[in-house]
């Protein structure tokens, strides 16, 4: 039966802002090829909530949630290249290679290790209430065939090596068998503590062990800084669907290659490809998944538990919106579908609460307050400028990225920008207006000297990058640049103090020097710039 769910608003939002990345993508096949799975995911949704309990003798949901990860599993063994010695299964290969040997590795999209174990954490809580969580007594064959089923999927949990996703299903388990003993003692109460229980030895875990943690997945910090960084200059609209790797190697990284493809952190990720919108209509979803009550009682519970792993897994990888071009995102709207479906006991209580008058005046009240929030945001100069420097982001990046597809070879992104038909005007005008409002824009003063060094007006980009220093030290791309800016007026000495805390292994300064002694003949400034490097040796 078709009905309304508390999630249409959330879901409203979040499709009209996928729209949007399909707006301000400077690559729309990229963007096409995911918002179709966010399209499908969204009708996924719908049709778990829809979907009737019982179809004659068949429960559907039960089958498709007890059969779905173990097919995952199935469809990654059969498919997966263990020899592959990147693969994150390719320890496999070298402990067991007859197993390894023994696979087939069939043809077909290949699923990323850290996706398996993503859609395995996620799924996993909802294949054992699929398999489980029945009122009838169960009988030894089925008990049997359930315990195989989800042992092989931890076992595909195990193979995928994903730590996050294994420390994510770890603590919604640990959550949940908290509030079970909480709530022999205070049902009302049992969440709260249970919560409480578990965030202070993580509080303290991470007092103690922190720094270590950090050190031991650098690489991972560094994504989600600079991801920070990059979204920082697309706040309001985000740079587009699935359009990450190249704006993300030319104004962070500084390569001329692709480098990263996703931010691995789900909030980011929905940040960077749908803009504010996307990220509020998410959060929207998240607050109606763990505040709603009048949800079908049989999944609540394993739909809840799937959110929650899908949640906290997001704060350090993205499984399903972010490898693969966002395909799987068809998998990550199915838990909030169940827990769309409404239990029959509050029906009644349901139809009351919508012929009452007091949800329409406090919906006018919080209308009433967001328009004067929004009002008071937009008269600030920094907003005003933030919003300046979205619009010339756009610009640039459609200009200078749409060219680069097309003339890649042999080129730098600095050749683009010298291209007769790339035209920079429309976003260097957007990012004077912004500075306009805020001199101190780091954003925009960044741009622009970017955008000055490649024409050559090497005063003006020093100064503004001082700014985008002063403003935001942080950002890579700031530090790096003004390091080249100072290596080309002869200090040395600075330059290389701010390139040392950059990771350079990329080739970034060989490549300046490449584009000043062989693209430019500039050869006295690519001598200074190799001279720094030189320095730079212990």
């Amino acid at each position: 039966m078709i009905r309304r769910t508390a999630f249409d608003l959330p879901l409203a939002l979040f499709i009209a802002s996928a729209v949007l990345g399909l707006w301000t993508a400077y690559d729309q096949d990229a963007a096409w090829s995911k918002f179709w799975p966010i399209v499908s995911g969204i009708a996924a949704f719908y049709a778990v909530a829809w979907m009737p309990e019982r179809v004659e003798q068949i429960e559907p949901l039960r089958l498709i949630f007890a059969a779905l990860p173990a097919i995952v599993g199935i469809y990654f063994l059969l498919t997966n290249d263990w020899r592959e010695p990147h693969n994150a299964t390719h320890w496999l290969y070298q402990q067991l290679p007859q197993i390894a040997e023994a696979l087939p590795a069939l043809p077909g999209y290949r699923l990323h290790a850290n996706t398996l174990g993503g859609v395995m954490a996620v799924f996993i809580p909802l294949q054992v209430a699929g398999l489980f969580n029945d009122g009838a007594r169960l009988r030894p064959l089925r008990v049997a065939l359930g315990l195989v089923t989800v042992g092989f999927s931890l076992a595909m949990l195990a193979l995928g090596r994903s730590q996050g996703a294994v420390l994510a299903l770890a603590l919604t388990t640990a959550g949940w068998l908290l509030h079970l003993v909480y709530a022999r003692v205070n049902r009302r109460w049992a969440w709260p503590m249970a919560l409480v229980t578990l965030a202070a030895p993580l509080m303290i875990g991470v007092a103690l062990f922190g720094e270590r943690l950090l050190e031991w997945r650098g690489d991972r910090t560094d994504v989600w800084q600079n991801s920070f960084a990059l979204a920082s200059d697309y706040p309001f609209t985000g740079l587009g669907l699935d359009n990450f790797v190249m704006p993300y190697s030319t104004y962070v990284v500084l390569v001329h290659v692709e480098h990263t493809y996703h931010a691995h952190n789900l909030y980011l990720d929905l940040w960077l490809n749908q803009g504010l919108p996307g990220l509020i209509a998410f959060v929207m979803m998240l607050l109606v998944a763990f505040t709603r009550r009048n949800t079908a009682s049989q999944w609540r519970a394993a739909a809840l538990a799937a959110v929650a792993v899908l949640a906290l897994h997001g704060i350090v990888d993205d499984a399903l919106y972010g490898y693969h071009g966002g395909k799987l995102a068809v998998l990550m709207f199915m838990p909030f579908g169940l827990l769309a479906r409404p239990d029959a006991r509050f029906a009644d209580a349901s139809r009351e609460a919508r012929g009452g008058r007091l949800r329409p005046t406090i919906l006018v009240f919080a209308g009433a307050a967001l328009i004067i929030g929004l009002g008071v945001l937009a008269a600030l100069p920094a907003t005003r400028a933030a919003f300046y420097r979205n619009r010339g982001t756009l610009a640039q990046t459609k200009a200078e990225l749409a060219a680069y597809r097309l003339h890649r070879e042999g080129n730098l992104q600095d050749g683009m920008r010298l291209r007769p038909e790339v035209n920079l005007q429309p976003a260097m005008d957007d990012y004077l207006a912004a500075l306009v409002e805020n001199p101190w824009d780091a954003g925009a003063n960044r741009r622009l000297a970017q955008i000055e060094l490649t024409f050559r007006q090497y005063d003006q980009a020093h100064d503004r990058l001082l700014k985008a220093y002063a403003s935001a030290p942080y950002h890579r791309a700031t530090r790096q640049l003004l390091g080249e800016s100072y290596a080309m007026r002869g200090d040395v000495a600075e330059a290389a103090r701010l390139w040392r805390t950059l990771d350079v292994s990329q080739g970034q300064l060989t490549i300046r020097v490449w584009w000043y002694a062989l693209f430019t003949q500039q050869e006295e400034r690519a001598r200074w710039i190799e001279r720094t490097i030189a320095a730079l040796e212990p």
